[in-house]
């Protein structure tokens, strides 16, 4: 099991995500956090402890991604022709033959992860002195963080497995118009955070 994990990304301004400054609309927020996903996933497989079977992993993943889209398109376009339940189901079971046929395993790839509790400390270098916000980068880090996922770095990212985020300022990144966002990744002992859901409840009356 890996213990210790580095990963640097380079964004321009305009390519990260910021909580002070997101896009208005949902298509360019989404076209921007898909890039952002796909750096991750990118740097994720290059950095794998297992290069090769995350690769066929990954691919499996974006494999099944076209497919949701395929059937969703043709559910659409049959709807709107008024098609039959019978001839929607007909048509998407053809989709995934077609799938099948020019897939070589369709069952998933298994893939030994590199982390199964984990905290991420964000350090953001800044390209020009003035202030900025480190916790304001979130929703690139989340991007990259799911990037990671589909590169098989974890099983999962909720809190019961990415127990802690922090964000540090880190200086200058010494190049032009551009942000370095370095990701350090830690195993960490589960018992020493609540990796469970607890309701507390209180008597106020």
């Amino acid at each position: 099991m890996t213990t210790h994990k580095q990963l640097r990304f380079n964004f321009s301004g305009k390519e990260t995500l910021n909580s002070n400054r997101m896009p208005n609309q949902f298509v360019v927020k989404s076209k921007m956090a898909n890039y952002i996903r796909e750096q991750g996933a990118k740097k994720g497989l290059e950095n794998h402890d297992h290069p090769q079977l995350a690769e066929e992993r990954y691919n499996q993943i974006l494999d099944a991604a076209e497919l949701s889209v395929r059937k969703a398109r043709i559910t659409k376009r049959l709807n709107k022709m008024k098609a039959s339940t019978e001839e929607i189901d007909e048509a998407i079971q053809k989709v995934i033959r077609e799938f099948n046929s020019r897939s070589n395993n369709t069952e998933p790839v298994e893939v030994p992860v590199m982390f199964h509790h984990f905290r991420i400390t964000v350090t953001i270098l800044a390209p020009t002195k003035r202030r900025i916000d480190p916790p304001n980068f979130y929703p690139t880090v989340k991007a990259l963080v799911d990037g990671l996922s589909d590169a098989s770095w974890w099983d999962d990212d909720d809190f019961s497995h990415l127990v802690e985020t922090a964000f540090h300022y880190g200086g200058l990144s010494g190049i032009k118009d551009t942000y370095t966002i370095v990701l350090d990744i830690e195993s960490v002992d589960p018992t020493q955070y609540v990796t469970t859901p607890e309701i507390q409840t209180h008597n106020y009356f």
